[in-house]
């Protein structure tokens, strides 16, 4: 038996905090990274980290975005610290190493993880409620299957859906707009 964990052990886990080493574990795991493959996660995290701290919050403004972080609940520490982790943080970094993986820049990402933070943050504690065998019973995603519908694995999923406008330069921070919707 593996000794490394996947994002569904860190969810399962009866550990309220993971250290960042824990987190990028469950990531690569999760995602099959191994070697260089891995090498470039974690790239790609200590850059979605470093992102988060720089962009920065300010607390005393009327932007809710502008007032938490993506992957932190609170200021980050300094560097050199060891990092504690939700299991909605490590949740919310494989989901941005995803939208990386789909082309998002790295700013785009950061800003949409804190814009949908609150509609996401209950959604692993919610699905760990849920009966796994009801939650991938594989009759019932046979019958909820439709033509030209979206395929998933869990009879009801937690989708990131995002839209926005592009400029002559780039991604407009403030013009995407976010939501997590959950089927049921």
């Amino acid at each position: 038996m593996s000794d490394r964990m996947s994002i569904g052990d860190l969810t399962y886990s009866s550990m309220l905090s993971y250290r960042l080493g824990q987190v990028e574990d469950a990531i690569f795991r999760t995602l099959g990274a191994q070697n260089a493959r891995a090498r470039e996660v974690k790239f790609r995290l200590k850059r979605l980290l470093a992102a988060d701290r720089s962009i920065g919050r300010r607390s005393r403004t009327h932007s809710e975005l502008e007032r938490r972080f993506a992957f932190f609940a609170d200021a980050p520490p300094g560097r050199g610290v060891d990092i504690k982790f939700t299991h909605y943080e490590a949740f919310a970094l494989l989901a941005a190493v995803i939208l990386l993986e789909h082309g998002l820049p790295q700013k785009t990402v950061v800003t949409l993880m804190r814009r949908v933070r609150r509609q996401l943050e209950s959604a692993p504690a919610e699905c760990l409620k849920k009966d796994p065998n009801v939650l991938f019973d594989e009759e019932r995603l046979r019958q909820q299957a439709r033509p030209g519908m979206i395929a998933f694995s869990a009879t009801e999923p937690v989708v990131l859906v995002a839209a926005g406008l592009r400029d002559a330069v780039g991604y407009d921070q403030e013009q995407i707009a976010a939501a997590a919707c959950q089927s049921s």
